[in-house]
């Protein structure tokens, strides 16, 4: 009876824990996915609009990125499962159909008894709101509010990149 109460006490408390895990994951705003090593999606968080999590699960996590990000995420993949590192990097993904997202991405390894590497834990944090904040500041301090013409700051940084250019190819300019 008294490993029974115990085994019974131990199923309640894994299955809080798992529950407790579930409610994180599913509430974090970031995309929470696990891959192997061939880059197919194993577990997700939530999906974009627009997608169901069955018709996700076991696809390339290329196939919400564009094509020109296809090797380097996948080679990113390799890299974790055969250097069993972590790795962080800006990339482009899909967001709500049609539109593109800015990402900042980490991979990291999940290990599994033995010390080898299980699968990846990839998570994505959107960064297109704040990219766009960033841009949006950069024109604001090289433009005039009122005229919306560059400023005097703007001026002074394109013609001191107009010099350092005549200098490097010996060219004057005026």
């Amino acid at each position: 009876g008294r490993d029974l109460a115990r085994t019974r006490r131990a199923e309640i408390m894994l299955h809080h824990s798992e529950q407790r895990w579930q409610l994180i994951a599913e509430n974090v705003p970031d995309f929470i996915l696990l891959l192997d090593e061939g880059g197919h999606i194993l577990f997700l968080n939530h999906v974009l609009p627009g997608w169901r999590k069955e018709d996700v699960l076991g696809q390339s996590v290329t196939r919400f990125q564009p094509v020109e990000w296809h090797e380097r995420v996948l080679d990113m993949v390799g890299r974790v499962f055969r250097s069993g590192a972590s790795f962080e990097y800006e990339s482009v993904g899909a967001g709500s159909p049609g539109e593109e997202r800015s990402y900042v991405t980490r991979l990291v390894p999940i290990r599994d008894p033995e010390g080898g590497i299980a699968s990846a834990l990839m998570v994505a944090t959107d960064i297109t709101g704040r990219k766009r904040d960033v841009a949006r500041l950069e024109y604001q301090a090289t433009h005039d509010s009122l005229t919306d013409l560059p400023n005097r700051q703007s001026l002074i940084e394109k013609s001191l990149d107009a010099i350092e250019r005549a200098e490097k190819s010996g060219k004057q300019c005026a």
